[in-house]
């Protein structure tokens, strides 16, 4: 067994006693080892913008110079890297979950096949051991056991694409509540059969869009809103009854958040990010939560969500689904549904006439969503194949050459002068 010698420290939560008990067993059960602690838990961890800059600029370097740029370093040289991540609304907080997103560089963008799925390659030899304590932010709740099955399937998952070990724990601030190794499968909760809860829009009704990409306006996702609010319009619903936002736009969050029980329908649209949702929609969720005394009325709004992604499968976003769901259990709003769609990366790119057929089905959800006030099961049905990569998909990769394979991410990297140093680990010793 490798010796501990160093181990780092990420406090994501603000609670002093959190970040005192877990330091004090870390030290107890390796004495030997060096430790280094950083308290993000004061700071505004910058968002990551979806600029690939990290994979295609300054290969492995995050363009960002804040106060978790700082640790890159730490992490990678360490034996363990411990993240303290604070819980909200049943997941990550949204400081918790953009430090999660900003690890995007730690890998590289070239896509290969392990245990039969789509994962980037990985960009350093090996990983630390990756360990995930996670406890309750003030004036929340007590987990619930689906919640504590959500974070965990979420912390699984995240180990699963970096190939490495870990631990999670759930503590309290008084003792550790429970230790699990990352290694033991942990399955995506399966979302529970929704009702027949049929709520048209009326003409006095409003809906809000949001546009969950860190990239705004220059994104995938912009395009698929925009298509979602024409079926919404071809079924008669009036323009000032639509409001669309981007949550790029970390400064209005707050007086977006404010009017958030004011609007009977909510649409977040969004792309998925390290496994789950980015995170500037945490963010917003937490915004939201704060502003829940302004729901005077305790009116439980329909909310629906849709998550495409660059990967082929649309198992890939099922712990992103899992976690949305459970945020509306959670707050009791009402789940409309939630769309999976993979193979996305190239929507912008392609012609409009290419695309006809995925702007097709989003006019159909909005104009379903128009008339029912939730998303159709069939179309969703469709939208998420493959679940699971065909034989036919796992045979191009292992027939087709490697360049070809990797085409798009090589071309950007040659266009800016840095294919040589593709694989480069700036922030290895």
């Amino acid at each position: 067994m490798k010796q501990i010698k160093n181990i780092t420290i990420l406090h994501l939560n603000p609670n002093n006693q959190i970040k005192a008990q877990l330091e004090s067993n870390y030290k107890a059960s390796y004495p030997e080892a060096i430790f280094e602690i950083y308290d993000l838990s004061e700071y505004d961890i910058k968002n990551c913008i979806g600029c690939w800059n990290c994979w295609v600029k300054t290969p492995g370097r995050c363009v960002h110079k804040d106060k978790l740029s700082e640790c890159y370093f730490a992490i990678i040289n360490s034996d363990i890297c411990v993240f303290s991540h604070e819980v909200k609304n049943g997941f990550l907080s949204g400081n918790s979950k953009t430090c999660m997103d900003r690890l995007i560089p730690l890998f590289h963008p070239h896509i290969k096949i392990v245990n039969n799925e789509m994962m980037h390659y990985e960009r350093y030899a090996s990983m630390p051991q990756m360990h995930y304590a996670y406890s309750l932010a003030p004036n929340e709740k007590e987990l619930a056991q689906r919640e504590i099955n959500c974070l965990e399937g979420y912390f699984f998952r995240c180990n699963e694409h970096f190939r490495a070990k870990g631990m999670m724990h759930q503590l309290n601030a008084d003792s550790i509540i429970s230790s699990k190794d990352t290694m033991t499968r942990i399955s995506p909760i399966i979302p529970e059969k929704m009702k027949n809860m049929s709520s048209p829009i009326s003409s006095s009704s409003k809906i809000a869009i949001y546009n969950g990409s860190p990239r705004s306006t220059a994104s995938n996702t912009t395009l698929l809103v925009e298509q979602f609010k024409k079926g919404l319009l071809i079924e008669g619903i009036l323009e000032e009854q639509i409001e669309v936002h981007n949550l790029s736009q970390i400064s209005k969050h707050e007086e977006i958040a404010s009017k958030f029980y004011d609007v009977d329908y909510h649409m977040f649209i969004m792309p998925l990010y390290v496994h789950s949702m980015p995170g500037i929609v945490k963010h917003f969720i937490d915004a939201v939560e704060s502003k829940t005394s302004d729901n005077k009325n305790n009116i439980s709004p329909k909310v629906g969500f849709f998550v495409q992604s660059g990967f082929k499968e649309g198992y890939q976003s099922f712990y992103c689904r899992a976690a949305l769901e459970t945020i509306c259990i959670h707050n009791d709003w009402i789940y409309s549904g939630c769309g999976i769609k993979g193979g996305m990366e190239g929507l912008r790119l392609t012609p409009e006439k290419a695309n006809a057929k995925i702007y097709s089905a989003f006019n159909e959800l909005g104009s379903y969503f128009a008339k029912n006030g939730y998303l159709p099961s069939d179309i969703l049905d469709e939208l998420i194949k493959p679940v699971h990569l065909t034989k036919s998909l796992k045979l191009a990769f292992t027939l087709l050459p490697n360049k070809l394979i990797q085409l798009y991410w090589d071309s950007q990297m040659k266009k800016n002068k840095v294919i040589e140093q593709s694989y480069a680990q700036p922030y290895k010793k």
